[in-house]
């Protein structure tokens, strides 16, 4: 090991194996994963962005097959305000036992630029916590940059203000979708826009950065490269070259309309959260700090982390472990939303 005069740490070659922690499903899955994720989630230099897109669908529609073979929902699309929608509702017994306008509104991973069909947790949401969900269709970048998919989103939201109360709407997102979820938010307040009653986060906290240099803290390093860069092919994921100016073009990520992380007095308005996050996961150290941030300011949040997975393992919604925190977001909920 050495360590430099500014702290930075160089590690020798070391083997980490699998956490013990994980159940059988969770190993098996995981180290297939590995091995089957084809390539950069975002794009190689020498192909389109929709061929990044196809590349990937086969990922995305297995995720919601195995999602679909073992929680009983009805899925049904929509337009909502003029945005595509998947509604996804309980089925069977559940179904009779949902007599309940509460709704959570859903986006998905993606890195702000891939995703659309990824609706595998929504999935496993709706049928464990007995709930609708509407995940939305939001447009991809970088043909769509921010603002606009918050627009989409707000647009969604206030279409089902005319017919529900705010305290019966509850936003999830997971990685690119939950930084979506919470710069919607972010909005609602600057906008004085009822905000929900809760709000979920998976592997996303409140900012995408720690710093204006870009740092996305210790677990942007090693828990990155303990998931083997399956999300990018193999490479580092440099922290504003992969997803954010593709996404934010010249907007400054440490904004406030963008990291909310850096601005108390909107933390302070924030609706209750809780938070989701891996042991391997990349996001990590901004969901920690995220975390601590809102407590900080007084809002009710909670942290919940699993060790041993990676970046946004919940897609693979039948995992117990995704169960499990399928139920630990249910019970978050049933606190707040009426």
């Amino acid at each position: 090991m050495d360590v430099n005069l500014s702290g930075a740490v160089t590690l020798p070659s070391i083997t980490v194996p699998m956490s013990e922690a994980l159940s059988p499903y969770a190993q098996q899955f995981y180290a297939s994963f590995l091995h089957m994720a084809p390539g950069n989630l975002v794009r190689n230099e020498d192909e389109t962005w929709d061929d990044a897109r196809n590349r990937w669908k086969g990922v995305w529609d297995l995720l919601v097959a195995q999602a679909r073979g073992v929680f009983p929902v009805a899925i049904q699309r929509d337009v909502i305000a003029g945005v595509n929608v998947d509604v996804i509702s309980p089925s069977g017994d559940a179904a009779a036992a949902a007599g309940t306008s509460r709704i959570v509104l859903f986006a998905h991973a993606g890195a702000f630029c891939n995703g659309q069909g990824a609706i595998s947790e929504a999935i496993g949401l709706s049928s464990v916590a007995n709930i609708k969900v509407i995940s939305i269709d939001y447009s991809l970048a970088p043909e769509s940059k921010f603002p606009t998919q918050i627009n989409q989103i707000l647009a969604v939201y206030q279409a089902l203000l005319k017919q529900q109360k705010p305290e019966s709407i509850a936003l999830v997102g997971t990685s690119a979708g939950g930084q979506l979820m919470q710069m919607a938010v972010t909005r609602m307040i600057s906008e004085d826009i009822p905000r929900p009653a809760a709000l979920a986060l998976f592997s996303a906290g409140l900012s995408q950065v720690l710093s204006p240099s870009g740092s996305r803290g210790d677990t942007g390093h090693y828990a990155a490269a303990l998931e083997g860069y399956v999300f990018y092919g193999g490479a580092t994921p440099t922290p504003l070259a992969t997803d954010l100016t593709v996404f934010l073009g010249d907007v400054d990520p440490c904004s406030p309309s963008v990291a909310p992380l850096f601005s108390p007095e909107i933390l302070a308005q924030f609706p209750p959260t809780v938070f989701l996050g891996g042991g391997r996961d990349e996001t990590l150290s901004t969901v920690l700090c995220s975390h601590r941030a809102l407590l900080a300011a007084g809002v009710p949040a909670e942290l919940h982390v699993w060790e041993g997975l990676c970046h946004g393992w919940w897609l693979a919604a039948a995992l117990p472990e995704a169960v499990d925190a399928f139920g630990t977001v249910r019970k978050f909920f049933d606190r707040y939303q009426r």
